[in-house]
């Protein structure tokens, strides 16, 4: 299938498959993450994350969306794609409050196509969820006995995807500039990965040993995703003399039916005493380990239809709507293990998306006007919920997409930035606002591979 690899090339392949190991190597900090299976991320792309989410204002040429299959046969020429975030949080909880700082990796992955081909393939790695948070509340039995309960989680699940897609161009017309384009496309993705709870009672009177229980579940599955594109000229379409402007309108849908992922659940409790700041374990309370069970993830939905203009001067702008819900009322909590978990919501989440690009790139004459300029804003009702109130976020979001002009391939470096709340009102509130830089890379050195040298 390839003529020849060049020794750039290979070292990105072996650069992706040494990112992998990466991927667990994040960090978070979120009370409210030790609900369920975590915080749902909605993409990990820098350039869909300056839009808000999932939704594709149009199809970008230089970019692939993971979450929907059916882009991969609109991606221009083989591409690699990475994104990595700096996170700054702060949670406050009642009259207490704390500042955090992270970041993490947030995508990797390939998508190959060979130019003029209606077919095209993806793969690539990602979060489906996050959890990282440590709560610290103080108790007491009586005068003479208490201590500190320690709460604190870890972990996560993420997912190998691997698909393909096939463009088909119906009602063709040479008098015309875009014909009625159908894209359909399909995922396999092995999800794993493992989440941790832990809580530990740790006393103050030395007389009287401590006691920690943890439940751990991990997941090695795997299940599908189903994507579709329609991509429809709206006017301005006529090829002149006097170019007019052209709108066109995008319609996709990502379809994920309802998956039981094979899991293994380990609980244990012990008693135990600090020597020289180590935990020393004195007795195993219980011990369940390597119990099968089986870990439902809803049947989810995300449609999103956006509409298109290339102005008369060269330049474009696009406006998009998407939502997302995924029902997890029944899903039953036992599947999931911890008996702190109460009854599950529907998750549904909203996002509205910008794009702008004052010049096309044969008409601009500065480096501004061949950047790209998003926003975007998204509404998320959480699937979690306690004491009958349902977790909310909101995000606001921005970023440029900047061309290398010096590169020999269609190069850009994504910039991004997003302010997010996450928040829950009940007995105890809580609200997490976090700010996140996003750095984002779209390379395109590998289209040589697809070209068979004649001749030495």
């Amino acid at each position: 299938m390839f003529g020849y690899m060049s020794n750039k090339g290979l070292g990105f392949v072996i650069f992706w498959f040494w990112s992998v190991t990466l991927m667990a190597q994040y960090t978070l900090s979120d009370p409210l993450t030790r609900l369920g299976i975590g915080e749902r991320i909605i993409n990990g792309n820098a350039g869909l994350l300056s839009m808000g989410g999932p939704s594709f204002v149009a199809v970008d040429p230089q970019v692939f969306q993971m979450n929907n299959p059916a882009t991969y046969a609109w991606v221009k020429e083989t591409a690699f794609q990475t994104s990595v975030s700096a996170l700054s949080s702060k949670v406050m909880q009642t009259e207490s409050s704390g500042n955090f700082y992270g970041g993490n990796i947030g995508e990797i992955a390939m998508g190959f196509r060979k130019t003029g081909n209606p077919w095209g393939f993806a793969l690539g790695l990602s979060d489906y969820s996050r959890v990282g948070y440590a709560v610290d509340m103080p108790f007491a039995i009586n005068d003479s006995i208490s201590g500190i309960k320690h709460q604190y989680g870890n972990g996560g699940f993420h997912q190998l995807g691997v698909g393909a897609a096939r463009k088909f161009v119906l009602l063709k017309d040479s008098s015309k500039v875009v014909g009625h384009q159908v894209s359909l496309g399909l995922n396999l993705q092995y999800m794993f990965g493992m989440v941790s709870h832990s809580r530990d009672l740790e006393f103050l009177n030395t007389n009287v040993y401590n006691s920690r229980f943890a439940h751990e579940l991990r997941i090695n599955d795997v299940r599908w995703d189903f994507g579709a594109w329609y991509q429809f000229p709206l006017f301005g379409n006529n090829k002149s003399g006097n170019k007019r402007g052209l709108a066109v309108g995008n319609v996709g849908a990502t379809f994920s039916p309802q998956s039981s992922i094979r899991s293994f659940s380990n609980e244990f409790g012990i008693n135990y005493y600090n020597y020289g700041g180590v935990p020393v374990t004195i007795d195993t309370g219980f011990s369940n380990m390597e119990v099968p069970m089986q870990l439902k993830i809803p049947m989810q939905w995300t449609v999103s239809a956006g509409l298109s203009y290339w102005m008369k001067n060269g330049g474009y702008w696009s406006f998009a709507y998407s939502q997302t819900q995924q029902d997890w009322t029944r899903v039953d909590n036992l599947s999931i293990g911890w008996e702190e978990l109460g009854a599950l919501r529907n998750y549904r989440a909203q996002t509205f998306s910008f794009e702008w690009m004052p010049q096309s790139p044969d008409r601009s004459q500065s480096f501004f006007g061949l950047m790209r300029y998003r926003m975007g804003w998204t509404a998320i009702q959480d699937y979690i919920i306690t004491h009958d109130q349902q977790a909310t976020k909101t995000i606001y979001s921005a970023g440029v997409s900047m061309p290398i002009r010096s590169s020999k391939s269609n190069t850009t470096i994504q910039l991004g930035y997003q302010w997010r709340e996450r928040s829950i009102s009940n007995n105890t509130p809580i609200r997490v606002q976090s700010h996140a830089v996003l750095l984002g890379v779209q390379l395109h050195p590998f289209e040589r591979w697809f070209i068979q040298r004649k001749y030495d």
